[in-house]
Order: structure tokens, then sequence, then C-alpha cells
């Protein structure tokens, strides 16, 4: 199937073979050029202030009966973006600290994924701004958990004008 959506094209692929006990399925999805600013209207993000080129491409596996038994692996690059607002992200600039961290604006998103054990992986998650940039690795469960570690490269501008980081 291959649809136009939000300035782009989603690409997904699906067979199962329904003999096993349990039936199995594969699924390849991709999703080239979304426009974030046009998708957040029509998701619980209406009130966050994002933007960006969304592509993604991911190939999973797994069987009917079983959630647990879902394995996979992606890319994901966000372009000309705008993602601070994304809670998750908001959060990691309250945990800093910065007061002004609203004033960042990661303008680039990158990572290669994995899907195994109930959970999201990954090794090179990389989020870039003029200011800040992080390069994380870690997991995101299916139940909420998180396990990450950031390393952050700072622009020294930003260290000057915030008293907040000067105070490290």
């Amino acid at each position: 199937m291959t649809a136009a959506s939000y300035s782009g094209a989603v690409n997904i692929g699906f067979v199962s073979n329904l003999q096993p006990e349990p039936p199995t399925y594969a699924l390849k999805f991709s999703s080239l050029g979304v426009n974030l600013g046009q998708l957040r209207s029509d998701t619980g993000l209406k009130d966050k202030d994002i933007s960006g080129i969304l592509n993604i491409e991911a190939n999973l596996v797994g069987n009917f009966k079983e959630g647990a038994s879902l394995k996979g692996s992606g890319n994901l690059v966000i372009e000309n973006g705008k993602l601070w607002k994304i809670n998750l992200l908001k959060g990691l600039g309250e945990l800093f600290l910065i007061s002004d961290y609203e004033k960042i604006v990661f303008k680039e998103a990158r990572a290669g994924f994995n899907i195994e054990n109930k959970g999201i992986s990954t090794e090179n998650l990389q989020l870039i701004s003029d200011q800040l940039k992080l390069d994380c690795q870690g997991s995101l469960g299916f139940d909420g958990s998180l396990n990450f570690i950031a390393y952050a490269q700072v622009n020294k501008e930003l260290i000057r004008e915030s008293s907040d980081l000067r105070k490290f």
C-alpha cells in the first residue's frame, strides 16, 4: 500500500503466513518526507510547536498471539525540525535546570533502532541544534520504562548566556 500523506509518502508492505500456530507476519514500513507540522494538527500534539520532515523505515516480524514476539529494526531521520516541545525532550531541559531550554531548537534527529524484548533500543540517537548536541543510547520499554545515557556537547555561547549552566 502506498499513500500520500502530509506532503510525504507512506509505504506499507505486509505478508502473513496463517499456517503455523501462532500465525506469523512481516511488515515493511517507510514514511518519506512527512511534514510533522501538518501531522501534529491531527494528533495529540496539536498544542506543541513541532515541525520538521520525517523519514522513517522499519522492518518488523512477529506473530499474532504474542505482542512480545515483535522484532525488527529501522532508521529514523528528522530534518529541518523544531523538536524541543516533545515531552521527553522538554523533560531533559527541565532536568538539566536550564531555564532557557525553550530557546534550543533541535533541527535534526537521527537514529538506528531495534525492536525486541518488549521495547525499542538505540545505540546512536543524535539530537542536533546550534546550541546543544545530544548523543544518546538506551531503551524505551513498551511499558513506559526508560533507560538512556545522554552525552551533551554544549555551545560555549549557551554556557556564557545561561546562569544555570555556569553553576556546573
